[in-house]
């Protein structure tokens, strides 16, 4: 198992990644979580979508698929709306019970309607009731935390209201997109997506200082943590044949400064991977960027290798094998390194110099239809700049 510290675009977050490798204890249950994930994901999706199909038709015009989802809402709308309303006299008879009901809202009761051609889209509460109800098998999967699932449902409807959104927004202006917002689609078949696991479900036993996860007596060693922070969520995500558990803790973001005394300027780069330069007059730094180049050029004919000798011959589809994900992890885990130890080196520089404000160069979608010669394209595009401009910001942030 490997530890290492990365961090989300937010300076409210700190994110914690710890690697589950296939000899980890922890690995099979990874696995079990990520493939119940990735069940529930597919069939909330398919019901958001038979909804959208098959009530623009006619009754009789339905196909089986969307005729089964429809017929299915109207027979559990009645009992959906039962529960509603049992909740909401609970919620009724607690607020009667309360002497002083100053600053306090009366709970108001909202049933589910029967979803039309006009308004077809469930939301994350009407498609919970309805998985509730019918007792979706994905959703009461037996390994998968409850409230997991939830987030999962939530997920799927955020997609597809993040589809529309972006479509209504690519018709007024297609030239701020790099091509043509996609129908959100269905996760491999037997395949595996990231599963969140919330607060509630993961805590921390003081006593060992480790993480109790959900539905198992394994516990996660995450290392020294500060105390002050909070956790917010665990997300399990896999990737290249191993699991990385993401343990976001949430903190305190520190003030700005309300005026820039010392700044300095950052431009990214290839044979340079960074410059710096300030306006103090201070020494400023350069940091080369052949170590990054040599990492992301090995990465790229080590998979040229794999490719090669697994396909032999063009069109065939290449199947990635334990051995080349392997490989790619150990690429991957050392380009973070390199970015991380390049950050650390330039946020002391600018301590040294009393640095208070640095500015990073940055030109959106600048690898895009790039042209400076075909090596140079290659060497470009695959240089860690974003990763590089989000570990200064968060960095900057905490400081």
């Amino acid at each position: 198992m490997e530890k290492e510290k990365d961090e989300k675009d937010s300076g409210c977050y700190s994110v914690r990644k710890i690697q589950i490798h296939q000899d980890h204890e922890l690995y099979g249950w990874c696995a079990k979580v990520t493939s119940l994930s990735n069940n529930l994901y597919n069939a909330g999706l398919f019901h958001i979508r038979q909804c959208m199909t098959g009530l623009q038709k006619d009754p009789d015009k339905r196909q089986p698929l969307e005729k089964e989802v429809v017929e299915k809402i109207e027979a559990a709308l009645p009992e959906m709306n039962q529960i509603k309303e049992a909740a909401w006299k609970k919620k009724m008879d607690d607020y009667e019970a309360l002497e002083d009901k100053s600053g306090k809202k009366e709970p108001k009761l909202s049933l589910f309607k029967m979803l039309t051609a006009r308004k077809w889209m469930p939301s994350y509460g009407f498609l919970d009731g309805l998985f509730k109800v019918t007792q979706n098998p994905d959703y009461l999967a037996e390994g998968l935390p409850r409230q997991s699932a939830q987030a999962i449902l939530k997920q799927a409807v955020q997609d597809m209201k993040s589809f529309f959104k972006s479509s209504k927004e690519y018709k007024r202006n297609p030239a701020a997109f790099l091509g043509t917002p996609q129908l959100p689609g269905y996760k491999k078949k037997g395949g595996q997506c990231t599963a969140i696991l919330s607060n509630q479900d993961c805590k921390d036993v003081e006593q060992d200082k480790k993480f109790k996860l959900p539905l198992t007596d394994i516990r996660l060693d995450a290392g020294k943590i500060n105390p002050d922070l909070k956790l917010k969520q665990v997300e399990v995500c896999p990737a290249h044949g191993v699991f990385v558990l993401h343990l976001v803790f949430e903190e305190d973001e520190k003030p700005l400064p309300e005026k820039t005394i010392r700044a300095a300027a950052l431009d990214p780069g290839l044979s340079n991977f960074a410059s710096i330069v300030t306006s103090s007059g201070s020494k400023g730094l350069i940091v080369k960027g052949q170590a990054v180049q040599n990492t992301r050029r090995n990465e790229r004919y080590r998979a040229a290798q794999f490719q090669s000798g697994q396909c032999g011959r063009p069109k065939k589809k290449f199947i990635p094998s334990r051995r080349y994900n392997k490989w790619i992890q150990h690429y991957e885990n050392q380009t973070k390194d390199l970015v991380s130890k390049t950050a650390v080196r330039i946020m002391k520089s600018l301590k040294e110099n009393e640095i208070d404000t640095l500015i990073v160069g940055h030109n959106k979608g600048q690898k895009q239809n790039i042209n400076i010669g075909t090596k140079n394209n290659q060497k470009f595009c695959t240089m860690p700049i974003n990763l590089l401009r989000q570990q200064l910001e968060y960095r900057c942030k905490k400081e």
